[in-house]
């Protein structure tokens, strides 16, 4: 019999159809799946770098998060921080100027020129922070001395009765020439069109008052170099912790990622060998069934070891020249050879095991047993599902008999119309025939076989 391609769709449209129903799945894709897995996992589990540079890109977003979240806050704290601190630093200077002034003169600093021009010295000569600076104004709020006065005369011009001073902390708002404090007073104004911070002390021996003025302006500059400073200590911090966060993960997770190979290693031993021994047990019970048939036929002998060999030979000699053929499919081969006389079992024995010429109703009877073997493994399939080596032992079982030339049974199967496997094992059985010896007849030698 030629050998040749084979073309499956004129076979695969004359076997029955398995049901639709939910299928197993076969032990040699399992298997494919359990590798597969297993390399993903192993993959991930390599991959530590990535699980901590996740781990630490989290923890660094929930710090800029938090410090996002909690800035004005943080920032209203400092504010208002710096603003006490001038507070403080205002009213010391005041009690300081109150000191000295009132030491050096007794009667009204606007009628004392000499007075007057110390006091003006003292105001420039102090040196307070964050752009702070003291001022004083007589009994009736106009200016008497400020930083970088040069005319005295004209500075008096400048009048505050009017303006609106809110106390701290309880916000009340009065105008500035109606406080003559016994102690200082704290608050905000708006001072020369700049809103500011004040600190009031009444100099009553001098019938005038001194005060602190702390631009707005100043304090947000300074409260913006405080929450600098605090945002580069944070940083630091920050990534100091992630740092030490990095590398302590990682020796946990490089530890508990080889426990973990490890384990995976020993897991995928474990299910790879189950299968193997699934594998066998399920190519035992095949050629255990198959000898069944085998035994009922008494002048076979090893007849189904030989065929597995024949088509093993067979299949890897052609190879070459089919594509499909690969390790896989010569070993699904050489179990499903084994299955092609399966029918036989269907058979009865005095056809069966008649020594002489069939009659046409023991022939179309003996015929039956490619449609009894192939109908057997197809109420299998529809047990366990499709499984490669079943769909093959199917084939094999019903067009074992067919020929190149039509001739063949069961369904006169021709050309590539009959399967590379069914092809084979046609082959091989028939060798066998030739080359065993029977009751009937004398074995063939190689040679004479291949004749």
């Amino acid at each position: 019999m030629q050998i040749a391609p084979y073309n499956h769709a004129a076979t695969l449209a004359r076997l029955p159809a398995p049901p639709l129903k939910p299928a197993s799945i076969p032990v040699d894709l399992r298997t494919s799946m359990v590798a597969q897995i297993t390399r993903i996992v192993a993959f991930r589990l390599r991959s530590r770098a990535s699980l901590v540079a996740a781990t630490v890109a989290l923890q660094a977003l929930v710090l800029i998060l938090g410090f996002t979240l909690g800035f004005s806050s943080l920032r209203e704290a400092v504010l208002s921080n710096v603003r006490e601190q001038a507070w403080d630093e205002m009213t010391r200077a005041l009690q300081q100027v109150a000191s000295r002034l009132g030491s050096f003169s007794k009667g009204r600093l606007d009628e004392d020129e000499r007075a007057r021009r110390v006091a003006q010295e003292m105001v420039d000569s102090l040196h307070l922070s964050n752009g702070s600076y003291a001022v004083i104004v007589n009994n009736e709020n106009r200016l008497l001395c400020r930083p970088g006065i040069v005319d005295l005369d004209a500075s008096e011009n400048v009048d505050y009765s009017e303006v609106p001073l809110a106390l701290w902390p309880s916000g009340e708002s009065m105008p500035f020439g109606s406080f003559y404090p016994r102690s200082t007073l704290i608050g905000s104004m708006d001072f020369d069109g700049d809103r500011a911070q004040i600190a009031v002390s009444y100099l009553p021996q001098l019938h005038a008052k001194a005060m602190g003025v702390q631009p707005e302006r100043a304090l947000e500059a300074a409260t913006d170099r405080v929450m600098r400073r605090l945002f580069l200590v944070v940083l630091l911090l920050g990534g100091g912790v992630l740092g030490i966060t990095a590398a302590g993960e990682n020796l946990l997770v490089r530890r508990y990622d080889s426990m973990l190979m490890r384990i995976n290693r020993d897991l995928e031993q474990e299910v790879l060998r189950k299968v193997q021994e699934g594998l066998q047990i399920r190519n035992a019970l095949i050629f255990g069934l198959a000898k069944l048939a085998d035994y009922r036929d008494t002048d076979t002998g090893k007849h189904l070891e030989r065929i597995s060999r024949y088509c093993e030979l067979l299949a890897r000699a052609l190879k070459p020249e089919f594509p499909e053929i690969d390790d896989a499919w010569i070993e699904r081969l050489r179990l499903a050879s084994s299955l092609h006389d399966i029918g036989k079992v269907g058979i009865p024995d005095q056809i069966l095991l008649k020594p002489g010429l069939f009659t046409l109703f023991e022939r179309r009877h003996m015929e039956q047993h490619t449609l009894i073997g192939a109908d057997t493994l197809v109420a299998i399939r529809r047990h366990v599902g499709h499984d490669a080596l079943l769909d093959m032992g199917i084939e094999v079982a019903l067009q074992h008999h067919e020929r190149w030339d039509g001739a063949g049974y069961p369904m006169g199967l021709a050309g590539e119309e009959i399967s590379l496997a069914a092809r084979i094992v046609a082959l091989a059985d028939v060798y066998d025939a030739l080359t065993s010896r029977r009751v009937y007849k004398a074995a063939k030698s190689h040679a004479e076989t291949r004749a």
